[in-house]
């Protein structure tokens, strides 16, 4: 999913999208049907894609036995959870990102984007300004 706030794109990279891994996965348990397919190369069925089916709808579920609200819409991010259940209680939706100046690397970083691989403290990416700035301060030059 791409957002987008005032023309810019808020999650360039692969570095905010979550996606389950192995860990998070349900476990398969493969059943072998010994017949032949006629309109399958070589009499052949699938192969894997069949187990990858039930994985969102299994997730969807999980959130529903979890929170108590239906996502019918991937991905389910926690703001869309966190809005399926403000809906379901009648409250005012609530825009997360509301406040954030995307075009300042400080207001970026602050609303939790990877613009800055390490974000805040001593371990900020090399090319973070403020990691610039504070160098210049103590008068080094990284």
């Amino acid at each position: 999913e791409m957002v987008w706030k005032d023309g810019m794109l808020m999650n360039p990279g692969l570095l905010e999208y979550r996606s389950p891994s192995s860990i998070e996965s349900p476990e398969v348990e493969p059943i072998i049907v010994e017949s032949i397919d006629p309109e399958g190369p070589f009499g052949a069925k699938e192969c894997s894609e069949g187990s990858l089916a039930a994985t969102i709808p299994a997730i969807a579920n999980a959130i529903y036995d979890a929170v108590g609200v239906r996502l019918h819409e991937s991905p389910f991010t926690p703001e869309r959870v966190l809005a399926a259940l403000r809906a379901k209680k009648n409250a005012k939706p609530i825009n997360l990102t509301e406040g954030i100046d995307p075009s300042s690397p400080t207001g970026f970083r602050e609303h939790g984007g990877s613009l800055w691989f390490k974000g805040k403290g001593p371990e900020r990416h090399a090319l973070d300004p403020a990691r610039r700035e504070q160098s210049l301060e103590a008068g080094g030059d990284d």
